[in-house]
């Protein structure tokens, strides 16, 4: 599958070239203001020069009109549905850092940060990579069932056993709570480990999140 990125441009073009380096990138968006529009060709440029081909796409945004930006990210997903998409919110204003993050919950995209490496010489590119732990995948895409799911582990100190117990708690069939585990796991919710004939079922980072944000209708 190919790999869009998605940069919020600032004076400098360091983050986003060393965000192109750190990764496998087919297509480079640059979301810039007019006032750092210069920036933005200078990474473009430089990114022709690394691989030899015009990667880079020009996006021109308010710097701090939330909705313009929040607009036209989703516009660029749109365009790019069938692709992984990855925003690089390192660079632009506050205003389009924040912009861009709730963006990436929106759509269930990935959002990153680059760390200043100048003065660490012996730190790889990758290490200065920051994920944050968004969900990918829209909280619309969250069934009922999953989000109680999801509760019932987060209470449980974010693990607990796939058994009769988590069965009965939820007040559902064992083998609709492992249907609804797999979707939660495919959905990079979940992850689950076994321990001699037992499952447990366990909260990633984005799975902590999203049970801390869902909101369970009452029954």
């Amino acid at each position: 599958m190919k790999s869009v990125h998605l940069s919020t441009v600032g004076k400098s073009p360091d983050p986003i070239i060393n965000g192109f380096r750190a990764h496998k990138v087919d297509r480079q968006v640059l979301l810039h203001s007019i006032a750092t529009k210069d920036a933005a060709e200078e990474i473009r440029d430089r990114i022709r020069e690394l691989v030899g081909n015009d990667l880079c796409e020009l996006v021109e945004v308010d710097p701090f009109n939330m909705n313009d930006i929040v607009t036209k990210i989703l516009g660029k997903r749109r365009s790019f549905s069938e692709c992984e998409f990855s925003v690089n919110i390192t660079g632009g204003t506050n205003v389009m850092a924040a912009s861009a993050l709730l963006a990436c919950f929106m759509i269930g995209g990935r959002a990153y940060y680059m760390k200043d490496s100048r003065e660490k010489e012996s730190v790889s590119l990758g290490e200065t990579v920051i994920d944050f732990p968004i969900p990918r995948v829209a909280l619309s895409e969250i069934g009922t069932n999953q989000k109680r799911i999801l509760h019932q582990i987060a209470i449980s100190k974010g693990q607990i056993q796939i058994s009769r117990l988590l069965a009965e708690s939820l007040n559902m069939s064992a083998q609709l709570v492992s249907n609804h585990v797999k979707q939660l796991k495919e959905k990079g919710l979940v992850e689950l480990t076994v321990i001699g004939r037992e499952k447990n079922v366990s909260l990633t980072p984005a799975g902590h999140l999203m049970a801390n944000i869902i909101e369970l209708p009452q029954i």
